[in-house]
């Protein structure tokens, strides 16, 4: 990989994809960031030397046309919400979407691919367990559009691979960081703890990780021999050490209420038949609780040492995040 080189940036203006652009630009690359047609530009327009086009990764012409002339390609365009109608559309989007910005990588000679996928894509692990790149996907535990569609395009791009497509794929854990424009999971529990509306939670291990802490690890893949999977995760932690944490920022001195499984799920239910009736997306879905249900804790040791992984301390990543909703909040008010 040439450096600097012109990379292409699918999912830009998201909250990983611009910290993408960011690192991008501060080692000398050119960039080109595709955001959707009604995608606000506003965290990538302050980034010097950076070009912006609109467009739909489902429109495989239009995606050549737009990569001509790039020397790599990082791909973040994703459906991930927790509640999206019609279902289809995570299939349109995540696999056939994936499908077309590889194709016109392939046409456009991109000299390196780098596919964000996602942990979700590796199922239920047991407890005890801590995922690495040596356990197998497993689509046969996967819950749900997001992750399905997912484990299908990464399997699409690991047949690629095996051809000689020169991809690279990294699957971050869950992401926290400024600039979550569209409101990822985590970015929901801050707003709620903000706004006040995190009355209760279930508690379970995750793993979390700063989002220009994956973007850095993006750039750097662009350096390294394709053909490899890496996780991208930092902090294994219980989600009360989040929101106690978050507590701190926002200095909310009560705790919302822990609530054992069954209470949680049925609350959730509640959640859902509201937003069925109402139209409105539920805070929190019993698919995501079943999820969560299970540990999911990683080990990222292979992405630090190949690609200079980085870990920021928990609660700069949380400060940082929470401060950016802050702002965001008052701008919209």
């Amino acid at each position: 990989m040439k450096n600097p080189g012109k990379i292409f940036v699918t999912g830009g203006g998201g909250l990983i994809g611009s910290a993408v652009c960011a690192q991008l630009f501060s080692r000398g690359f050119e960039t080109v960031c595709l955001l959707k047609e009604d995608e606000s530009p506003e965290n990538v327009a302050s980034i010097p030397k950076i070009e912006i086009v609109k467009g739909d990764i489902r429109n495989g012409s239009f995606l050549s046309k737009a990569m001509a002339g790039c020397d790599g390609c990082i791909h973040l365009a994703a459906l991930n919400k927790l509640w999206h109608k019609p279902v289809k559309d995570y299939y349109d989007v995540n696999f056939s979407g994936t499908k077309n910005v590889c194709q016109a990588a392939s046409q456009n000679g991109i000299l390196k691919f780098i596919h964000i996928s996602s942990c979700e894509i590796m199922g239920q692990m047991k407890v005890g367990q801590t995922g690495s790149e040596k356990n197998s996907p497993g689509k046969k535990t996967l819950l749900g559009p997001y992750a399905q569609s997912k484990y299908l395009a990464e399997e699409y791009v690991q047949t690629l691979i095996a051809t000689g497509f020169p991809a690279t794929i990294i699957r971050p854990t869950a992401v926290i960081g400024p600039g979550d424009i569209n409101l990822t999971p985590p970015g929901e529990l801050i707003r709620s703890s903000l706004g006040g509306k995190l009355k209760i939670y279930f508690n379970a291990f995750i793993n979390v990780i700063d989002s220009r802490d994956v973007a850095h690890a993006a750039v750097e893949a662009l350096f390294t021999e394709p053909g490899k999977t890496y996780i991208a995760g930092s902090h294994n932690v219980e989600i009360a050490e989040i929101i106690r944490r978050i507590s701190r920022t926002t200095e909310k001195k009560r705790m919302p209420l822990k609530l054992p499984y069954f209470a949680a799920y049925f609350g959730t239910a509640l959640l859902e038949l509201a937003g069925l009736l109402t139209n409105r997306t539920p805070a929190f879905t019993t698919r995501d609780l079943a999820i969560i249900k299970h540990p999911w804790t990683f080990d990222s040791s292979k992405a630090t040492r190949e690609l200079g992984l980085t870990s920021r301390p928990l609660q700069t990543t949380i400060d940082d995040a929470v401060n950016w909703h802050r702002r965001k909040i008052w701008m919209n008010s």
